[in-house]
Order: C-alpha cells, then sequence, then structure tokens
C-alpha cells in the first residue's frame, strides 16, 4: 500500500468532490486505540454572504487495518476552504464521507468505531459544543 500525498508535494483539491483520502497500514494493527484529528481552524464559505465560516473538528475514530494518512485528510478539509455552504452542512458531509470509508470491510481499511464531533465558532476564545 504506497502513500498517494505523503512525501509529495500536493496541490489542494478545487472541490471536497476532487479529494481523495488515503490510507496506510495501522502501526498498531490489534490494538484497540483512538486515533484523534483535530482541525481547529476548518473554514467554509458562507454561501450567503461569502465570508470564511468557521468550526472547529475533531474526529476520533478506533482503526481497524489502516489509518488515515493525516496529509490526505488535511488536503479533504482544505478543500472546503472555498466551498461555499454552511460549515454545519459541510461536517455532516464530512462525517458521513468518513462513516462511508471508515465501515468499508476490513480488508478494504475498515475501521471499529468513528465519532464525529463539531462546535460552534462563538469569538477567537470561546466555542460551543
Amino acid at each position: 500500500m504506497q502513500p498517494k500525498f505523503l512525501g509529495q508535494t500536493s496541490p489542494l483539491p478545487a472541490t471536497p468532490e476532487e479529494a481523495q483520502l488515503d490510507y496506510v497500514p495501522n502501526p498498531r494493527k490489534g490494538t484497540l486505540y483512538m486515533a484523534r484529528f483535530s482541525a481547529p481552524e476548518f473554514t467554509s464559505l458562507c454561501p450567503v454572504t461569502g465570508q470564511p465560516d468557521f468550526a472547529h473538528l475533531v474526529i476520533d475514530y478506533a482503526p481497524n487495518e489502516t489509518i488515515v494518512e493525516s496529509k490526505s485528510l488535511k488536503l479533504f478539509l482544505g478543500s472546503f476552504r472555498n466551498h461555499a455552504a454552511f460549515h454545519e452542512d459541510c461536517t455532516v458531509g464530512i462525517g458521513q464521507r468518513l462513516v462511508n470509508d471508515f465501515t468499508a470491510p476490513a480488508e478494504e481499511g475498515g475501521v471499529d468505531e468513528v465519532h464525529i464531533v463539531f462546535s460552534r465558532f462563538v469569538s477567537m476564545v470561546t466555542q460551543e459544543p
């Protein structure tokens, strides 16, 4: 399993649909643990005003055979930067995409459990669940 993006110059995908998630072998296969990816500065564009719409994403999952390669996940999340949608809609779409990928059969990189949490940006120092 050769990573598609790791160690290479990789442009930001133009759209979330173009973004590809990549998976690498789980270095702790057979061990139950939680992997966490936090994106405290997730942005999309408000479809009404065109201004940035901020969110703090936290993605937790219990890996099985593979783990999500973090560079591909960063590129996927970054592809929303110029995407006109409320962040609430984006987080649901991100969750659906990850759940679809994660719940694939184990031989295709599925994982055991997924939790997707988002909070609402209030100010530079305050987030609400």
